[in-house]
């Protein structure tokens, strides 16, 4: 006998242009090999003396190697303060540029804490504000704002850095102008120097060193390399990047190439010096591609990572809490980007940016919205998680219009119910609290709950509650204790609490509440048997799981084993065993306390295929239904 279960998948995939490269696309690979040419020209009057100084062109550093580098355009050339310098002794037009060949990784720098607020001394110029990284009053009240209460450098910075990121609107309008800061600040529009240039101006409100950075990158949205800006921000030891409008705070994908890092956002890329009356220079052109692909992020050893649905099980058209959780193993920050990139649909945004401290574990939250289902049917619906670095979580859950169902403000309470607040881990324990069994409505609810030390200190005037249920104790270094909740009330969830002056922990408990079996016969087909035997289809539901399930048809034995939900058993069944044309169906089983269930129905048949002895004898069997009937 088979069992056919009735499932589908449901899949919906979301792509965020910051965050998710699909197959093959640059930023998808560790380490790239980058091609970039740039080029210029100018015309003159007439023969002259014209001096040009680049300071655009790429250096080597912790994330990028310059492999070749070969110069284009007549006339001696120089390096000069970061700047190269061409020279034209008679000249009155030249096309001039560089063509480079960069290795590039992937790069997170490895911040650890750092103090704030602390002075750092020196850096002047990229403390200092300037026309366009102007300072207002209203930038030095938002970034004390953002910042309130922060004890370590890179919080408050990347606190800064999300706040531009979340609040500002992308617009290709202001890609061919520059906005000053106090502008952005009132408008919160514009493109990478407009993100760069606002994130400049609140960082030095706080007397934190930044630089800006241009070059190039790869766009999800225009599936190309084109002009882009940054910046770096100065902790005392480093200068780490922080690009606000991708995202990337503290880490840099691979196809970031740096050309120019200044104290101040307006700078001339070309400068020039000429003898000649009048000098026509043309705009710069800087192109770039990946030639070579290497190491495809399929993430990364940094984090042990983590979603889980609330409920395994969940009635369609509702609502269910997602956790993630995101497990730092390293001694320095993770920001981390987190979005779903499988699954259903979503309240709220798709994606969230989260800070973990080193060796630290974080949680947060989805909220899913459950689609429609057909009665009768189970579906599967399989959710995918994705970190800003690949790393993917994968979870699987059920759900039906059987299944109880979770109204958005139930799911809103438990997700608040469940988001810790900041705590001292020095005072750490483990709350595990689990149902004893599955149950019956109408049956008493044990909830045991294991609660242990992890911290090196006592634990004392410890409280675990659910519900109205509260307990107090103390709890000893590597000490553990026992309790049990019982409750009469049948609820499919609670919420376990345990705190004191030190520590807050919370954990969801769901609980299966099971129905009735209640064992219901729903179909048999075909309605048209051979003698010899036709292979023969029975739907039977139980409300929950039904153990040793038995049917009999015609007092013939079947035995189907455990059923639960619906599901179809197929066998083989003689029409020698029904000449009546009835088929007199009886079911039994029973549930997990051993009580037993039954069902019966009888249908209409017709048995075909007949030998001639056969059909003789079926004549007398209704002749004398007809007669007792």
């Amino acid at each position: 006998m088979k069992k056919i279960f009735f499932f589908a998948a449901f899949v919906i995939l979301f792509i965020f242009s910051a965050v998710y490269a699909k197959a093959d696309e640059p930023n998808k690979y560790g380490n790239l090999i980058i091609n970039i040419t740039f080029n210029t020209s100018f015309i003159s009057e007439e023969k002259a003396n014209v001096d040009a100084y680049v300071n655009l062109f790429p250096q080597n550093d912790l994330r990028q190697d310059v492999t070749d580098f070969i110069i284009r355009g007549p006339g001696a050339i120089e390096e000069q303060n970061d700047s190269m310098k061409y020279e034209w002794s008679s000249a009155d037009n030249a096309a001039f540029g560089w063509d480079a060949i960069i290795k590039t990784s992937f790069y997170i720098s490895q911040v650890g804490h750092v103090p704030f607020p602390s002075e750092i001394k020196g850096f002047e110029e990229y403390k200092s504000a300037t026309e366009y990284i102007d300072i207002n009053d209203e930038i030095v009240q938002k970034a004390n704002e953002l910042v309130a209460g922060s004890t370590d450098w890179f919080e408050a910075v990347h606190a800064i850095a999300f706040y531009v990121y979340d609040t500002m609107a992308y617009d290709m309008a202001f890609a061919d102008s520059q906005e000053k800061a106090s502008w952005v600040m009132e408008t919160k529009k514009g493109v990478c120097d407009e993100y760069t240039v606002l994130f400049m101006a609140l960082v030095r409100a706080l007397g934190i060193p930044t630089r800006y950075v241009s070059g190039v990158a790869y766009s999800n949205i225009n599936k190309e390399f084109g002009n882009h800006a940054w910046a770096e921000v100065y902790n005392g030891k480093e200068w780490v990047p922080f690009d606000t409008t991708f995202g990337q705070f503290s880490w840099l994908d691979a196809t970031h190439v740096a050309l120019s890092k200044t104290a101040d956002t307006k700078v001339t890329n070309v400068k020039y010096r000429y003898t000649s009356p009048d000098l026509t220079t043309s705009g710069l052109n800087v192109n770039a591609s990946a030639v070579g692909k290497m190491n495809e992020l399929n993430g990364t050893d940094l984090l042990e990572f983590s979603i889980q649905p609330l409920k395994d099980e969940i009635g369609a058209e509702s609502f269910l809490p997602l956790k993630l959780s995101m497990k730092n193993k390293n001694d320095y920050y993770l920001p981390l980007q987190v979005y779903i990139s499988k699954g259903v649909g979503l309240v709220g945004k798709n994606s969230m940016h989260i800070l973990v401290p080193p060796l630290t574990t974080k949680t947060s939250f989805f909220i899913m919205t459950v689609p429609k289902a057909d009665v009768n049917y189970i579906y599967t619906a399989t959710i995918e998680a994705r970190t800003s670095f690949n790393d993917i979580a994968v979870y699987s859950l059920d759900f039906s219009q059987d299944y109880e169902k979770m109204n958005l403000e139930t799911a809103r309470d438990l997700v608040a119910s469940l988001t810790e607040s900041e705590v001292d881990y020095r005072y750490d324990a483990a709350l595990n609290c689990m149902p004893l069994d599955d149950y019956y409505y109408g049956e008493e609810i044990i909830i045991n709950c294991t609660i242990s030390s992890n911290s090196n200190a006592m634990l004392s005037n410890l409280s675990i509650c659910i519900k109205n249920q509260c307990d107090l104790f103390s709890l000893p270094i590597n000490g553990r204790v026992y309790r049990d909740f019982r409750f009469k009330e049948n609820e499919t969830s609670y919420v376990a609490k345990l705190t004191n002056d030190n520590l807050t922990k919370t954990q969801f408990i769901p609980v299966k509440m099971l129905s009735k079996p209640n064992l219901r016969i729903i179909d048999i087909s075909p309605k048209q048997i051979s003698y010899t035997g036709t292979n023969t289809t029975m739907s039977l539901k139980a409300n929950s799981i039904c153990r040793n399930a038995i049917i009999s048809i015609n007092g013939i034995n079947f035995d189907f084993g455990d059923i639960d939900k619906l599901e179809d058993y197929s066998f083989d069944f003689k029409g020698r065993d029904a000449l009546s044309n009835k088929l007199d169906v009886k079911s039994e089983c029973k549930d997990l306390r051993g009580n037993i269930y039954e069902d019966g129905r009888v249908y209409d048949i017709t048995v075909t295929n007949m030998p001639w002895y056969a059909r003789i004898f079926q004549k007398i069997i209704l002749f004398k239904n007809r007669i007792w009937a």
